[in-house]
């Protein structure tokens, strides 16, 4: 198996278990949910691998809760 492919199947088991841990806390759906993504770059001597969400995911992450 390719590195590039271990890291799509890291990042698809990332993407759904964040749903379903935002789905848990009552927050599925919402904005955060559908922009939990991943990304997956392949350079001649490297990798890159990216979780992508909205900016305020982070906070929720954390669990700070209001303004």
């Amino acid at each position: 198996m390719s590195v590039t492919a271990v890291l799509n199947t890291f990042g698809k088991s990332l993407v759904k278990q964040s749903k379903a841990n935002l789905t848990r806390k009552k927050k599925g759906g919402g904005d955060l949910y559908k922009s939990l993504d991943y990304e997956v770059q392949e350079f001649k001597n490297s990798f890159s691998f990216s979780f992508l969400m909205e900016d305020y995911g982070d906070f929720v992450d954390k669990g700070v809760k209001g303004v």
